[in-house]
């Protein structure tokens, strides 16, 4: 089986963060990906076999955007292109949620449902028109940027194909990211399911803040723009963290531990990855099968977002597995 795991490296996000913080975003993505990468090391994370950022994937999501408008599942709106909810009948499937709840989820986590001129408020950006100061690709489809969602849908159909075994992530992800995904695989492929089962983990919460999407305990720091550590004291396995974060048992969120570690954490063995209890399980986590309920308790390990080192200008990267660790089993992207 092959482990697959995606990086968006150019979104908004990323690039507020580098105009607030005077950074060029490409050293941005970059420091940020070495960051993730020291962090899945620490943590005995299993590597990818293919570690793929949204840049380098640009020549996957033209054609896919492509094939999508063809159908008329796609819709052109004042040079961006959006995807059209309506044209998938599983669409809600992955989620479940109600339309109020994917309306607020929608507006919280990156979407724009007060949009004039959209046919539908829940419909996602495809590919989104070049903007003034901001980085662009000469395409097929205009000068722009990707949207979200298609870029791991590129990836996923590339290195995976349609029914691959599991996609996983934080439980941040489930709407719309992982939902919008598995719409835009289905109608462009005719395919029907995208994912056999999505694995999805809860939050870490690090003073109060949460750190979405990752498995670590470690976030930026808001006030100094510098990377928070919680690291167990020395001589502590690595493990101590997982076990740390999740030593309260399942629950949607968890706080990583401001002052001492568990003692419990400490009886856990050096040099053995995956024997943890955190490593199996992340905190709330549970299989999601589309259309079915949840299973809990059958969480799995996961990576989360980070940027990458790519530029407009950069070569295709090779692949980059975390340092010292083969991939040797699963099917997870995020």
């Amino acid at each position: 089986m092959v482990y697959v795991q995606n990086v968006t490296d150019v979104d908004d996000p990323l690039l507020e963060r580098a105009v607030a913080t005077g950074q060029d975003w490409t050293a941005l993505a970059e420091r940020e990906t070495a960051l993730f990468r020291e962090d899945m090391t620490a943590l005995r994370m299993l590597a990818p076999a293919h570690y793929i950022g949204a840049v380098e994937a640009i020549p996957a999501i033209v054609p896919l955007v492509k094939d999508l408008l063809a159908q008329g599942a796609a819709y052109e709106l004042d040079g961006d292109i959006y995807f059209s909810v309506g044209s998938d009948p599983h669409f809600g499937e992955v989620s479940r949620y109600t339309p109020e709840q994917m309306l607020r989820f929608f507006g919280e986590r990156g979407g724009d449902p007060d949009r004039p001129g959209k046919k539908h408020r829940l419909d996602p950006l495809l590919w989104l028109a070049a903007r003034p100061g901001e980085p662009a690709w000469e395409t097929e489809l205009g000068h722009g940027r990707p949207g979200w969602h298609i870029e791991c849908v590129a990836i996923a159909l590339g290195h995976l194909g349609m029914g691959f075994d599991i996609q996983g992530g934080g439980s941040d992800l489930v709407f719309p990211h992982h939902e919008m995904g598995a719409s835009h695989a289905q109608v462009a492929t005719g395919s029907h399911p995208f994912a056999r089962a999505y694995v999805h983990a809860g939050m870490v919460a690090w003073t109060a803040r949460r750190c979405p999407s990752r498995a670590a305990t470690w976030c930026s720091s808001p006030s100094s723009g510098r990377r928070a550590s919680n690291r167990p004291p020395s001589g502590w396995p690595c493990s101590a963290t997982t076990t740390a974060a999740t030593g309260s048992g399942p629950a949607p969120t968890c706080s990583a531990p401001r002052t001492g570690w568990p003692a419990g954490a400490r009886r856990l063995p050096a040099g053995r990855p995956g024997r943890g209890r955190g490593a199996r399980q992340g905190p709330g986590g549970a299989v999601r099968r589309p259309g079915r309920a949840p299973r809990p308790g059958r969480g799995g390990r996961l990576g989360g977002p980070a940027g990458n080192e790519a530029a407009p200008t950069a070569a295709p990267r090779r692949d980059l597995p975390y340092r010292g660790r083969p991939a040797r089993r699963g099917a997870l992207t995020r």
